[in-house]
């Protein structure tokens, strides 16, 4: 992954999979996430953890589909970067 606009199709990659080594990849170690419930947690290993689980259960033959919305490139102590993207979780 090269540009953040990437990042989309590689979280639905390593989503459709169930691949959570390559889904922790996306994250930088102090990153923030917030599920479709508004559960937010901090960090790679907290992001992992909240997914994980339902990845092998719930969602394990769930896939979904993102479509780039915007991407906003920041400098702050070091170059960041965000994707915002749409999502569409189906269950097959």
């Amino acid at each position: 992954m090269t540009q953040p606009e990437d990042i989309p199709y590689a979280f639905q990659m390593a989503w459709n999979n169930h691949d959570m080594q390559s889904f922790s990849t996306l994250f930088h170690d102090d990153a923030t996430f917030v599920n479709r419930f508004g559960h937010y947690v901090r960090g790679v290993d907290e992001i992992i953890k909240l997914h994980a689980p339902i990845h092998a259960t719930i969602y394990s033959d769930s896939t979904l589909e993102n479509e780039l919305v915007d991407v906003a490139v920041r400098r702050h102590r070091e170059r960041s970067s965000r994707a915002y993207a749409a999502c569409r979780r189906r269950v097959c």
